[in-house]
């Protein structure tokens, strides 16, 4: 899960790069007229030296206040200065300058597996730090356990004005997956729903060589796909031209999960269907449709044949042996950066499709919130926690901090973004772009971008490097600010049967379809998988999954 928190945070690192790295906005907390009722309040003073209002979000407290935390470290970073350390640094001195809150480590682990330990073994022996980061299953289990803090009326009073609208951004989702038995029990990350979906990137060049259009069903990218291998457009002579190729792993049916959607499929995703009925996606009839479209395809010839084999599936497009790759927003960034690089004139355009029969683009939501901070039952300060999470949210951009030294050195890193900012910045970039905003009314924000714009409008692929911003923005993420129908993610956590037979249940998953794709297997095999994926723990799981989705 902590890998998969960290393939999710890429996109949004790109978002924080392209537009916001050279300022910060200066948004400003509010006080509060009624403090909480809660025994932990306490006074503080504001940066006048006076006694402030005991809810204002950034109120300086007047005598010091010392938390502790485990913390998470990157061990082969070597950003921090020599003097410096992961309790002493930029950032746990800027938290001290504002709202003299001192951090002091409990426990530190190293990014993974080691982390998840430590966090294993706090929870096991009932001795935790007063706040730490962890997974939503990890919320889950120390919830049950009765182990946390109840955060309701600390995060209503103290949270800050910018981290209660990025939170609502989520229309009340990031704070419902908190809470459990009716409490807030953590404050939960929010990161970019863009990076829920999945577009398909296209070598516009190779279309327009062949006059044709941009396909917009499944049926219609087969066929362009097979006009690429037959025309070969992109020169690669006879039989050396793919149609299209991609990747399953275990758990993620990742650059096909377009094609399964355009089916109403969504494998891997636990989500509550219309009838109000929970579904494991990997197991409905309408997975089973979408498995014999790939296997259909792969037998003409269109899919990949070596798709379930090859190390770097990235190769064919960067090669210019594919002009069609399913990926992100962010692809012209990586891989499609060092197609251009190889080929200037390679002209990659993104589009949602394929859609489905109605003509709609359908993608799965994930998760509003997947890292969440917890507070230890009967913590001294827990609102010093609350206060120190909006100095990290207010404060993560600022032009008086060393952007050479890592952010996973704030003491509780995660990511806080309004679940739409992607799209905000493109629509707000498109408008400048368009001439509806003069240059003289341009957001210091979006003047190294705008700089970007004006090399690239000269020479677009000159600089690869404004190539790939520029088009993750103008191309991406405008192919995805449309009307999408989402299917959202009900529960992303662990249950007890998970923990034991879950990968064996991933791992027959994964064989069950590629080996149906590839034709290995009959079509009418699913219906045996499904039998089996019951009786082997998937019914016991689903209990679960209703069980905590309903808690």
């Amino acid at each position: 899960m902590r890998a998969f928190q960290l393939i999710c945070m890429v996109g949004l690192l790109f978002v924080v790069a392209l537009v916001s790295a050279c300022s910060k906005e200066t948004t400003t907390g509010s006080h509060q007229e009624n403090p909480p009722n809660t025994a932990s309040a306490q006074t503080s003073t504001g940066s006048d030296g006076k006694e402030a209002d005991v809810a204002d979000p950034f109120g300086k407290f007047a005598e010091p206040v010392t938390i502790t935390i485990g913390k998470e470290i990157i061990p082969d970073d070597k950003s921090l200065p020599s003097n410096d350390s992961v309790e002493n640094n930029q950032y746990t001195r800027l938290i001290e300058e504002k709202i003299n809150v001192k951090v002091k480590t409990a426990w530190i682990a190293a990014v993974g597996d080691a982390y998840s330990q430590k966090v294993g073994m706090s929870m096991s022996s009932n001795d935790l730090p007063d706040a730490m980061v962890v997974t939503e299953a990890e919320f889950r289990k120390l919830a049950k356990l009765g182990l946390l803090e109840d955060m309701t009326d600390i995060y209503a009073a103290y949270a800050s004005p910018r981290m209660k609208a990025v939170h609502d951004s989520t229309d009340g989702e990031a704070l419902k997956i908190a809470t459990y038995g009716g409490k807030l029990l953590a404050i939960p990350n929010v990161f970019t729903q863009v990076e829920s979906s999945y577009v398909m990137w296209i070598r516009q060049d190779w279309l327009d060589k062949l006059h044709l259009e941009v396909p917009k069903t499944v049926d219609d990218l087969e066929q362009v796909a097979k006009a690429f291998i037959d025309k070969d457009p992109g020169g690669n002579g006879p039989g050396n031209t793919i149609g299209f190729t991609g990747a399953m792993v275990e758990g993620n049916v990742a650059d096909f999960q377009s094609i399964f959607a355009a089916f109403h499929a969504y494998p891997n995703l636990w989500y509550v269907d219309e009838s109000g009925k929970v579904q494991y996606g990997s197991i409905t009839p309408e997975a089973k449709e979408a498995l014999a479209k790939l296997r259909e395809m792969y037998a003409a010839g269109v899919l990949d044949k070596e798709f379930a084999l090859r190390k770097d599936f990235n190769e064919p497009a960067v090669s210019g042996k594919s002009g069609i790759f399913f990926q992100k927003w962010w692809a012209p960034m990586w891989p499609l950066n060092d197609s251009v690089a190889n080929n200037p004139k390679a002209d990659w355009r993104a589009y949602a499709v394929p859609l489905d029969q109605a003509g709609n683009f359908n993608t799965r939501q994930l998760p509003a919130s997947t890292q969440f901070v917890v507070v230890k039952k009967g913590a001294k300060n827990p609102e010093a926690i609350m206060k120190l999470l909006n100095v990290e949210l207010e404060y993560a951009i600022d032009p008086s901090l060393d952007t050479a030294v890592n952010a996973a050195y704030w003491p509780l890193r995660i990511v806080f973004a309004e679940a739409d900012l992607p799209e905000q910045e493109y629509r707000t970039f498109k408008k400048m772009v368009d001439g509806e905003i003069q240059e003289a009314d341009f957001e210091a924000k979006f003047l190294p971008m705008w700089e970007n714009y004006k090399i690239y409008k000269e020479n677009p692929t000159a600089d690869v490097g404004v190539w790939s911003s520029i088009t993750a923005y103008m191309s991406g993420i405008a192919a995805l600010d449309i009307n999408k129908q989402t299917v959202p993610t009900a529960f992303s956590g662990t249950t007890k049967t998970m923990e034991l037979k879950w990968p064996s249940l991933l791992k027959r998953e994964l064989e069950i379809y590629n080996r149906i794709i590839m034709g290995l297997e009959p079509l009418e095999s699913f219906d045996a998988f499904v039998e089996e994926w019951k009786r082997t723990g998937g019914d016991e799981i689903m209990k679960e999954v209703e069980a905590e989705i309903n808690a």
